[in-house]
């Protein structure tokens, strides 16, 4: 009990636990759009927690889960702001619609199924990281290249030029992101040392200004309190 309490399981686990409460009840009547900038502002917090340094999942068995899980809820960002803004309708609140929420999540999970195919057949191979990184980067750069060029153009013909060029944007911005880990991944397999400082530069994109993105390009009628 003593090593629970003084482990990070209970502080900050609690303070994460409380704001995510109250970030979904800050969430709750607000436009879709504050919301889910809200909610994933909490997860990205408590993914850097739980998936870094300081997390007091190091050394234990749960580390991999715990970075499987919040590697599947920092890619849902971008297929909920899709999910939720493609199609034309009335401003939604809160967290919008549970149907965008079902076709969203089964996106999230097609690259992180996917990769462990080849995780399975060549084990060996495996058995550095960057080499699990590169494999799940290469697809999802795969996976955003064929949305951001094939399928969203396609889908968002009828929506609003505003709301096509946002959520294009955020196709350009995870192919940039996915992009740039790929070629650091890359580099660092050849030896390149000084990729580690590289990779900086896609884990900020991820980290700190997806949200940013996010926000600040949407349409000003889809950023309005109103």
């Amino acid at each position: 009990m003593k090593a629970l309490y003084e482990s990070g399981w209970q502080h900050p686990g609690i303070a994460l636990v409380g704001a995510l409460a109250f970030a979904v009840a800050l969430a709750w009547r607000r436009p879709t759009l504050l919301a889910l900038v809200t909610v994933f502002g909490f997860e990205i917090v408590a993914d850097a927690v739980f998936t870094g340094a300081l997390s007091p999942a190091i050394g234990t068995s749960l580390m991999t889960p715990v970075g499987i899980t919040f590697v599947i809820l920092g890619d849902l960002r971008f297929f909920a702001a899709v999910e939720l803004f493609a199609t034309p309708r009335a401003t939604p609140r809160g967290l919008g619609p549970v149907g965008a929420w079902l076709r969203a999540v089964p996106w999230a999970f097609v690259v992180p199924v996917a990769s462990t195919v080849p995780q399975l057949v060549w084990p060996a191979w495996f058995t550095i990281s960057n080499r699990i990184f590169l494999v799940y980067e290469a697809m999802f750069l795969v996976l955003a290249l064929g949305l951001r060029f094939v399928v969203l153009p396609r889908r968002l013909a009828s929506q609003e030029a505003p709301v096509r060029t946002w959520l294009l944007g955020l196709g350009t911005f995870e192919v940039v992101q996915y992009a740039a880990w790929v070629v650091c991944d890359v580099l660092i397999l050849s030896g390149v040392q000084l990729a580690y400082l590289a990779r900086m530069i896609p884990n900020t994109l991820y980290y700190a200004l997806f949200l940013p993105f996010l926000f600040f390009t949407a349409p000003r009628s889809l950023r309005a309190e109103g």
